[in-house]
């Protein structure tokens, strides 16, 4: 048996002996809603629930497949995790959307269910990744969604491909300038940001 078995899905790497054996001894039912359970041992259990609308895999390079998910209809919201995440780390923002927006979460290459490959592991190639995406799935005004790495990406794909597709972007947690210099007040100095 495996977490998945009682509508549970691993979010970070690891595990944790007990937790799955008290898994094994309590058979849970996927109907019923679970509370996010973080542990210290850096394993971390999500609900799971039947909603997802399409997933799959789209080639954005020679071998190279990401994993998606999509969810409800209308504008396309595009959601690109942080370092070593998950389109399963958006669930709750999949949930609070999917009834007015079209919600797209995917895998960065190396990550989750996509590809696992020893190169193109940069933002500018994380950037490339996104665009063949779009273009694949033929989608267009999307509003870009980053937290933390997933911020560079949207930088990297509006350096290289300027709004094509867009119709806006988002930053989570991560300054779009890091400086401190005229007109821009928020940058960092010292590790710390300034007022």
């Amino acid at each position: 048996m495996n977490p998945s078995d009682y509508g549970l899905r691993y979010d970070f790497v690891g595990q944790h002996a007990r937790e799955k054996r008290r898994l094994r001894s309590n058979k849970r039912s996927s109907a019923a809603p679970r509370q996010t359970r973080n542990l210290s041992e850096g394993v971390c259990f999500v609900p799971l629930r039947k909603t997802t609308v399409e997933s799959g895999f789209v080639e954005v390079g020679e071998g190279v497949h990401l994993y998606y998910e999509s969810h409800g209809e209308g504008r396309p919201l595009l959601f690109i995790h942080a370092w070593s995440l998950s389109t399963r780390v958006w669930w709750e923002q999949v949930h609070a959307f999917r009834g007015k927006y079209r919600v797209i979460t995917l895998d960065l290459r190396g990550h989750g269910n996509s590809s696992k490959t020893w190169d193109g592991h940069t933002v500018a190639q994380y950037g490339r990744d996104i665009r063949h995406f779009l273009m694949r799935l033929h989608l267009k005004d999307v509003i870009l969604i980053g937290w933390s790495i997933g911020t560079a990406v949207i930088q990297e794909y509006l350096k290289q491909f300027g709004g094509a597709d867009l119709k806006g972007v988002v930053f989570d947690d991560q300054s779009p300038y890091f400086f401190k210099e005229p007109g821009w007040r928020y940058g960092l100095k010292r590790g710390k940001f300034t007022p």
